[in-house]
């Protein structure tokens, strides 16, 4: 069960590179369990093009009730930066009209830190 920012870290580490940024999304059903997980976009040393639908497909495909997106920051901070904000809204706002609850979204970086939205109440 990813019911945690912690658990959602711990689910992930070991999967995401922290060398180049990638985005990668959990499907949870309605108690949270993880469904399907899954790498959605790689992208280089600063920067990762994400498209929404791809994220929304792979939702749709898992049959998620809710999800937890993730990415990494090769950089070493765990700040989220103004595009993070800026997409994890718009993100935040397409599930939501796909009645898909995003729970969280993690941003991984190095010695086993993260940043979760969710925790700093800025998913939305």
């Amino acid at each position: 069960m990813i019911n945690t920012s912690y658990k959602a870290f711990v689910h992930i580490k070991e999967l995401i590179r922290l060398d180049i940024e990638e985005v990668w999304v959990v499907a949870l059903n309605a108690q949270l369990n993880a469904l399907a997980t899954e790498l959605v976009f790689r992208g280089c040393v600063d920067h990762c093009e994400v498209h929404p639908r791809e994220i929304i497909r792979f939702l749709f495909k898992s049959n998620a009730s809710s999800f937890v997106l993730y990415h990494s920051h090769p950089s070493g901070s765990c700040s989220p930066s103004k595009q993070d904000l800026k997409f994890t809204r718009k993100i935040n706002r397409i599930a939501e009209l796909c009645e898909i609850k995003m729970v969280d979204h993690i941003i991984v970086s190095l010695n086993e830190t993260y940043f979760s939205f969710s925790d700093k109440k800025k998913l939305g």
